[in-house]
């Protein structure tokens, strides 16, 4: 599966949405929406091939882009969407896609920095072949048959929007299959039922429970949750995650995890939570973090970087970096760096911690 089991930014189709930017801030009468840009996406291999997109405004049909050309979704690869009326704040844009491989493919939406910005806006990726309207969306194995995934922006305050802030991820590979316990309040992941054979761990940022129709918070991967999911590369969370806490052996003997997530909200890491995670090069702690287990990176032997957004040192003791043989450096906020240096276990490392750039 190699490096096409990399995230594609659509920034990659969307990110790169080089200056994909709404101009003039909408009004409750009709305007003309500038949009301005590229659409690039970036998949290493020619195996997705878009045929057709297509722009709808609220309450219109869709209209295509005429000059939007076909192609692979492989480096380079954009259109100009141009201008079109819109009356309403909401729109959609719609890619036609062929699968030319056997493999398939799982589709995620993060505009986590364009709802920061901007009040009320809500984004979905969907795939009108199922008519899924799950935040998780699929482009199927079989190879030749189109897919045509949604992405709809829903602009309720008539907001200035930049869709540059909006990221379409797409990953190669076998989703996990995650089982749930549940409490009073929340719900924690205690399994994954393919172990063998899962590649890509996506954490919704809630559940149905089916016993009871609720849905519930997903606020912590128990412990050996993922134990020994050998094949295992990403390790991702949905868009308004609830994850507080990352729980012992979670990740251990993970051999080929090479992508991690950890979002903003987890306070805690546990025991050995990364222990033997063998190919991850680098890895980011949220500001929000305050603990990390014993020995929780131990033999993470290619480990070269960790940064740390927290600007009060999470506490650890002397095992937690054990046995990390390549750690060069720890990236700290610039105001944080001597607290730090000066912190307990921390102050071991004071020579690799320098202020993130």
């Amino acid at each position: 599966m190699s490096i096409r089991m990399k995230l594609i930014s659509l920034v990659g189709a969307f990110v790169l949405v080089l200056g994909l930017v709404i101009t003039g801030v909408l009004a409750a009468s009709s305007q003309t929406i500038t949009m301005n840009g590229s659409v690039n996406f970036n998949v290493t291999d020619k195996s997705l091939w878009v045929k057709e997109v297509r722009m709808q405004e609220s309450g219109s049909d869709p209209v295509v882009v005429s000059n939007f050309t076909p192609g692979y979704i492989n480096g380079d690869f954009n259109f100009n969407v141009g201008n079109f009326e819109n009356n309403h704040g909401s729109f959609a844009l719609y890619f036609d896609i062929i699968n030319t491989t056997t493999d398939s493919y799982i589709v995620t939406a993060d505009y986590s920095e364009l709802s920061s910005s901007v009040s009320g806006v809500e984004v979905y990726i969907t795939n009108m072949i199922t008519a899924n309207s799950e935040t998780i969306t699929e482009i199927t194995s079989t190879t030749e048959v189109t897919t045509t995934l949604e992405l709809q922006v829903i602009n309720p305050n008539l907001a200035e929007i930049d869709l540059s802030m909006i990221t379409i991820n797409i990953y190669n590979g076998v989703l996990a299959e995650l089982e749930y316990s549940f409490s009073d309040s929340e719900a924690r992941i205690t399994n994954c039922l393919n172990k063998d054979i899962a590649e890509i761990a996506i954490i919704p940022a809630t559940i149905i429970n089916e016993l009871d129709g609720k849905t519930y918070p997903v606020t912590e991967t128990a412990s050996m949750s993922l134990y020994n999911c050998k094949n295992l590369k990403y390790f991702i969370t949905e868009n308004g995650s609830n994850l507080k806490k990352i729980g012992d052996f979670t990740f251990l003997s993970c051999e080929n995890l090479t992508n991690i997530d950890i979002p903003d909200g987890v306070e805690s890491i546990g025991y050995m939570a990364f222990q033997q995670c063998y190919s991850v090069i680098s890895i980011e702690l949220p500001k929000t973090i305050l603990s990390i287990g014993d020995m929780a990176f131990q033999n993470c032997t290619n480990l070269i970087s960790i940064t740390s957004f927290a600007s009060i040192p999470p506490t650890l003791n002397s095992a937690t970096l054990s046995i990390v043989p390549k750690l060069t450096n720890i990236y700290v906020p610039a105001e944080s760096v001597d607290a730090y240096k000066t912190a307990s276990v921390w102050s071991s490392y004071a020579d690799k911690i320098t202020a993130i750039i």
